[in-house]
C-alpha cells in the first residue's frame, strides 16, 4: 500500500504515468504493490524522471520541487514496505 502524505502526491504520479504512457507505473499505482525487482526498478526510474522534470521547473508541469521532496518520503516508505529498500537506495546512489 502506498501511504500518500496528501492527495496531490497521487495526482502527480498518475498524471505522469499517463503523460509518459507508462503502463508499469499505472499498474503499480493502481495495485499499490511491487511484484518484482524489475517492476520496482522501473517504478523508481519513473519517479526520478518526475524529479528531473521538477528540477527543470517548467511552469506548465504539475510536479515541483516542493511536492517531489515530500513524495520522496512516500516512495522511500513504499519501497521499504515492499522489500525493495536496497534497490531504492542503489538507484538513488546511481543518480
Amino acid at each position: 500500500m502506498i501511504n500518500y502524505s496528501n492527495s496531490e502526491e497521487k495526482e502527480v504520479l498518475l498524471h505522469y504515468a499517463e503523460q509518459f504512457d507508462d503502463g508499469n507505473a499505472r499498474e503499480v499505482l493502481n495495485n499499490e504493490t511491487l511484484k518484482s525487482e524489475s517492476e520496482a526498478k522501473a517504478f523508481a526510474e519513473f519517479y526520478w524522471r518526475i524529479v528531473d522534470i521538477a528540477a527543470e521547473r517548467n511552469t506548465d508541469e504539475p510536479a515541483n520541487i516542493s511536492n517531489t521532496e515530500s513524495l520522496v518520503y512516500t516512495m522511500t516508505n513504499f519501497f521499504s514496505q515492499q522489500g525493495y529498500e536496497d534497490l531504492w537506495d542503489q538507484i538513488l546512489d546511481d543518480i
